[in-house]
């Protein structure tokens, strides 16, 4: 236990406890030290590259792989690592943590983007759908010329981040700057059938693994 360096252990008093009454103590300081460090990654910047960084030491960074577990251990999800595609990049907006004197990341979102530069999962802490306190940061990365679109999909989509989530004001705005960020039905009943729309459906379909309709005169 000593050897954790924690300072709640180091300031213990000891007077008359049993050995017993010692573990009593010190393991509930031990499991809220394990618990803490669980959510955290180490402050490495190896094979890392900042995308955007805030005044407060947040940063949305780019992992720069396709799947990343220890992104997924502290995030309690898959962190991609259950269907990867080839030429996905795991994006994660961090903040720093403090444990113990140690400064380390604290994962807040994952999103995954694909080589088309379309965001397919895009997740909060458990595969849960980001709180709405991140949304200025998720606007931020949806600014990014990197970002093409959106195209949801993999597990659980309907917890996935959706422009939907914005005020409609933000929305429109976004929109108006990145027709790409639109809903698939969105962009049709604006644009109809462009390129740019047929790409992104297709991209939607290889996401979810199933066979594209065809589509021909107007009509799927």
């Amino acid at each position: 236990f000593l050897s954790l360096n924690l300072p709640a252990l180091d300031a213990y008093v000891f007077s008359n406890q049993t050995p017993r009454q010692i573990l009593a103590d010190w393991m509930p300081i031990e499991d809220a030290w394990k618990n803490k460090r669980k959510q955290t990654v180490p402050l490495d910047r190896e094979g890392v590259d900042t995308i955007i960084k805030y005044p407060d030491g947040a940063e949305w960074v780019n992992l720069n792989e396709e799947y990343c577990t220890a992104e997924g251990d502290a995030m309690g999800h898959c962190g991609s690592s259950a269907d990867p595609k080839e030429g996905d990049r795991v994006l994660s907006y961090r903040t720093i943590e403090d444990v113990d004197g140690e400064q380390l990341w604290k994962p807040r979102l994952t999103f995954v983007l694909d080589r088309n530069g379309l965001l397919g999962e895009t997740k909060g802490r458990g595969n849960q759908k980001p709180q709405e306190r991140y949304h200025s940061r998720i606007a931020d990365l949806l600014r990014q010329d990197f970002v093409k679109g959106i195209k949801g999909g993999g597990h659980e989509p309907e917890n996935n981040f959706a422009l939907e989530d914005f005020p409609k004001e933000l929305q429109d705005e976004l929109i108006e700057e990145k027709p790409g960020l639109a809903s698939i039905r969105y962009d049709y009943e604006k644009r109809g059938m462009t390129k740019q729309l047929i790409n992104r459906i297709q991209a939607h379909w290889e996401g979810i693994e199933s066979t594209m309709p065809e589509y021909k005169d107007g009509n799927f």
